[in-house]
């Protein structure tokens, strides 16, 4: 069973993104390589990944508000595959930090291909959050 989508989760899986690398809690060196399978996400065979940093801890009072993105790429596909038939395709994307980026926790989030408006039906959606450690 998949876990439900945007459900922050150490497997790295949802019904449609399946992260091979880097896994959940995983120390990771600059530049960090993200690699895996996703299917009905892709936006003209692309989908955004944020880094995120966080200044404080989970469970402390400002964890929401010491929050920021770090960097935002955009994961492609990299193989000839047919992303508009929901097939599963391999993606890659490549986030670079500088040593000031790293914070007290850090996440990567996930983000389906939408184009539209923040706050409309088609605004990037939230897939899911996978914890780093950077070094």
């Amino acid at each position: 069973k998949f876990p439900v989508a945007g459900e922050k989760t150490p497997a790295g899986k949802t019904e449609n993104l399946i992260i091979d690398s880097p896994t959940a809690n995983q120390t990771v060196t600059n530049p960090i390589t993200i690699s895996g399978k996703a299917r009905k996400i892709f936006f003209e065979g692309e989908f955004r990944v944020d880094l995120m940093g966080y200044d404080y801890p989970l469970g402390h009072p400002k964890y929401v508000e010491g929050s920021h993105i770090i960097k935002s790429v955009r994961a492609s596909i990299v193989d000839d595959c047919d992303w508009l038939t929901g097939e599963w395709c391999n993606f890659r994307a490549t986030i670079s930090y500088s040593p000031q980026d790293i914070k007290v926790e850090h996440d990567l989030y996930f983000y389906d291909g939408g184009q539209g408006d923040p706050g409309t039906p088609q605004s990037p959606k939230f897939i899911l959050a996978l914890p780093l450690k950077l070094q």
